[in-house]
């Protein structure tokens, strides 16, 4: 079984419910050296996630001065209004 990413893409991963107590269980189950590996993968996931925010967040900033030439004219301002 199969589920769609929350970001929208076509990509498709093994479908796998999230139990806290189970994922805790497991993280106990691996030894200290293991235990890092997988905190430090966790940091960096969310690191990863983070960025492609701070990315999206700059990219809208910056794009907003060049699209305020395009749509901000009088023969658009009706729209201004929807």
């Amino acid at each position: 079984m199969f589920i769609q990413r929350d970001n929208d893409s076509e990509e498709c991963l093994p479908m796998m419910i999230c139990d806290p107590q189970q994922f805790s269980e497991q993280m106990s189950q691996l030894p200290p050296s293991r235990q890092a590996e997988v905190l430090d993968f966790i940091q960096f996931l969310l690191e990863k996630e983070e960025r492609a925010l701070q990315f999206s967040v700059a990219t809208s900033q910056l794009s907003e001065a060049s699209l305020n030439q395009v749509w901000a004219n009088e023969e658009d301002a009706a729209y201004d209004q929807l």
